[in-house]
């Protein structure tokens, strides 16, 4: 007894000396940067469904989360096309009972490594509300992770046949966590039936019959489907016999101390117009969306925003039966035409769109440094919507490690750059990279590198560079001269 003590005490300091040892290697990976690891169950207790792959994740709640209550996956692998379903039912995640484990099956062909998503909380089929206001709540009043730590969230690298995978906070290394926690949760939904929402255009711009004015966002879950009735909001001519009215009416919803929305018109409607994908594709115009028709062949149509994100405003039980008059949230709004390259915006505060008022632009400089002297057979390429994804070709220095890129910007956006501002316009946050190649910039070569930042960052920022890396959004940016910016980051180029 005494001799089989004894060896169970050696073999117990072998295994702590050789975990000390492992430990203190340099030359060995380190720790989990989360020093206290999630209880998830093996893998063998997570469910799996054929054909699908599982996506499961720790979640704890701090404070108290209300059963009329449930967390939602947002990203690209739930439901038809390409794009974000930010409303989509099917991300509600579930529990296994006794764990803090959630998960949701989703398309393995879509759910890929580096694929982004959110976790939101959103009302469920017990809140009461109506099916088109359960889902992710889009808010941010304090609790859940959203928007900084599920900003750039992804799917985590997983071998070929896997049937799940477990998907950490990994939106920022320094930040890493096994566990997405949360603060808190929605109240009860209080709701609000039978409003109106108003929006005001300048007198006979637009045609009663043939125009089509859209109201997306958080009134309806972001549908946006062009059929969707829900979303296309009718001319009124009795409201007003000075401006042009629109309306849309609201059935039911709940009461939301800000709701996201955007205001997007197609002047002559949808006739005759060519849906286009996200790649510029024909799309399948039995499942395209307002977006697809929005970047259409020949569309002239027009998104209304914030000029930093989407229009906000306030849904209270006051508003039972009412009008909400949209003029006092986008009388400062940035109205943009992407399609056709041309801007528009407000005049005065009195929030009429003003379809004809152009905005005055102004030529910036964009520069980018190299560590060492970029190969004289490269082309470098600017591509991002700061220029609307139109290739640009940079210039080199002498010695070939800086290089600028010339581009003619609204003055607007301008501003908020040479101020040192993240730059967020209505189609995304100030996205772009820096592509090597040896020839004309195209998307279909295989050869080129992509550069683009691994974060959002105040300069000095890590970069990424690969094939086809992810387009950051990017803030403080250096004014190193009159219109002249640097972006920050110093590219390390591989052998």
């Amino acid at each position: 007894m005494k001799k089989r003590l004894l060896i169970i005490l050696m073999a117990l300091v072998l295994c702590l000396t050789l975990g000390f040892a492992v430990a203190c290697d340099p030359d060995k990976p380190g720790p989990n940067p989360n020093p206290n690891p999630s209880p998830n169950p093996p893998s063998g207790d997570i469910p799996t469904q054929e054909g699908k792959i599982t996506l499961y994740f720790t979640i704890k709640n701090v404070g108290t989360m209300n059963p009329k209550c449930s967390y939602y996956i947002c990203g690209s692998f739930f439901g038809e096309g390409t794009g974000w379903k930010e409303g989509n039912l099917e991300g509600k995640l579930t529990n296994i009972e006794g764990t803090d484990t959630y998960y949701c099956f989703a398309d393995p062909s879509r759910a890929t490594p580096g694929a982004g998503f959110k976790i939101v909380i959103g009302y469920n089929e017990t809140s009461g509300v109506d099916v088109s206001q359960q889902g992710p709540f889009w808010s941010n009043e304090g609790f859940g992770p959203w928007p900084a730590a599920s900003a750039d969230n992804t799917i985590p690298e997983y071998e070929a046949g896997a049937t799940s995978v477990f998907c950490p906070l990994n939106y920022d290394p320094a930040e890493y966590s096994d566990v997405i926690e949360f603060d808190g949760s929605l109240g009860d939904p209080v709701p609000v039936t039978n409003f109106r929402l108003r929006v005001s255009f300048v007198k006979g711009q637009l045609d009663p019959d043939k125009a089509v004015v859209y109201i997306l966002g958080g009134f309806t879950s972001w549908a946006n489907t062009p059929a969707d009735e829900r979303i296309i909001a009718s001319y009124n001519e009795d409201v007003s016999e000075e401006v042009d009215v629109w309306e849309l009416t609201i059935a039911e919803m709940f009461a939301k101390p800000d709701v996201d929305y955007l205001v997007v018109v197609f002047p002559h409607g949808l006739e005759g117009l060519t849906p286009l994908d996200d790649d510029g594709n024909v799309a399948d115009a039995a499942t395209a969306t307002v977006w697809y028709y929005f970047n259409a062949e020949g569309s002239d149509a027009i998104k209304v925003a914030d000029g930093t994100a989407n229009m906000k405003t306030a849904v209270t039980s006051s508003d039972n039966n009412q009008y909400i008059d949209l003029a006092g949230t986008i009388s400062e709004a940035y109205v943009g035409t992407p399609a056709k390259g041309l801007d528009t915006t407000l005049v005065g505060e009195d929030g009429v769109l003003d379809m004809n008022a152009d905005q005055p632009t102004v030529e910036v400089s964009l520069k980018v440094k190299f560590a060492s002297a970029v190969a004289a057979d490269l082309h470098v390429y600017l591509i991002g919507d700061l220029n609307s994804w139109e290739a640009v070709e940079m210039t080199a220095n002498a010695d070939r490690t800086e290089f600028t890129a010339k581009l003619t910007m609204y003055q607007r956006d301008a501003a908020a750059l040479l101020s040192g501002a993240k730059n967020e316009r209505p189609d995304g946050a100030c996205q772009y990279k820096v592509v090597l190649a040896t020839g004309a910039f195209s998307w279909e070569d295989t050869t080129r590198i992509d550069i683009g930042c691994a974060g959002d960052t105040d300069g000095g920022s890590e970069v990424l560079v690969k094939q086809g890396a992810k387009n950051y959004g990017q803030k403080g940016f250096t004014v190193e001269g009159p219109n002249e910016l640097f972006d920050g980051a110093v590219i390390e180029l591989p052998a």
